[in-house]
C-alpha cells in the first residue's frame, strides 16, 4: 500500500480474515507512506495474539505530538543530535468489540519493521533512535542500511516514537587515529558517552 499524499498520519486497519489470509500465504505487508515506510510480517505479528471473528489489526503510522519534548531531548548539552526526519510514532493493535489491545512484539523478530527510505545524509553518519517518555530520553535502535543505501531499517520492538538523527560532532578530539576510535565511536552513537 503506497499513499503519496503528504499526510500527519495514516491508521490502517485490516480485518481478521485479510491478516489470516496474509499469515497463511507467508506474506509481508509492506505500506510507504512520506512519513516513513512499515513492514508487517502477518505471521510473526500475530504470535501470541489471536483474531476473533470481526476483529481488526490496526496499525497507526503518525507524525508524533510531542515533538518539541523529543527534539528538545536531542539538543541537551552533551547530546549534540540532529534530527534528519520528524518523530514518527507506530503502533499496532487488535481490536475486538471496540476493544483495543496492543500487539506484544518484543520478543518477536522482523514482526514489525520500520524504514527511513530517503535520507538526506550517508546511512553510515545516521542511526535510528526512540524517544522514551518516561525517561524523556532517546534511545538507540539497531538499523542496517536499506537496498538501495539511501536509508536505514529497524525492527519496532517498542511502541513510541521513532526518528533518523546524527551526532555531528561524534569524533573526541584526542582519539583520531587511536586504536580504540572505533570502540569510542559505537559508543557515542548508542548515548553512552559524551564529551568533547
Amino acid at each position: 500500500i503506497e499513499l503519496k499524499e503528504q499526510a500527519d498520519g495514516v491508521i490502517l486497519q485490516i480485518p481478521a480474515q485479510g491478516m489470516l489470509k496474509l499469515k497463511d500465504a507467508q506474506a509481508t505487508l509492506l505500506v510507504k507512506t512520506v512519513l516513513m515506510n512499515v513492514r508487517v510480517n502477518a505471521a510473526a505479528a500475530l504470535q501470541g495474539t489471536s483474531l476473533a471473528d470481526g476483529a481488526k489489526y490496526r496499525l497507526v503510522v503518525v507524525r508524533t505530538g510531542e515533538q518539541s519534548a523529543a527534539a528538545e531531548a536531542a539538543r541537551k548539552p552533551g547530546k549534540g543530535m540532529k534530527m534528519l526526519t520528524s518523530p514518527v510514532v507506530v503502533h499496532a493493535e487488535t481490536i475486538s468489540s471496540d476493544l483495543a489491545a496492543p500487539v506484544p512484539l518484543a520478543h518477536v523478530k522482523q514482526a514489525l519493521q520500520g524504514e527511513f527510505a530517503d535520507l538526506t545524509e550517508t546511512t553510515e553518519r545516521v542511526d535510528i533512535y526512540r524517544f522514551d517518555t518516561a525517561t524523556a530520553r532517546w534511545v538507540y535502535v539497531k538499523s542496517k542500511p536499506n537496498a538501495k543505501n539511501s536509508g536505514l531499517v529497524f525492527d519496532i520492538k517498542t511502541m513510541g516514537s521513532y526518528a533518523a538523527m546524527t551526532i555531528p560532532h561524534r569524533r573526541f578530539d584526542d582519539t583520531d587515529g587511536h586504536w580504540a576510535e572505533q570502540d569510542i565511536d559505537w559508543m557515542v552513537r548508542r548515548l553512552l558517552v559524551n564529551g568533547t
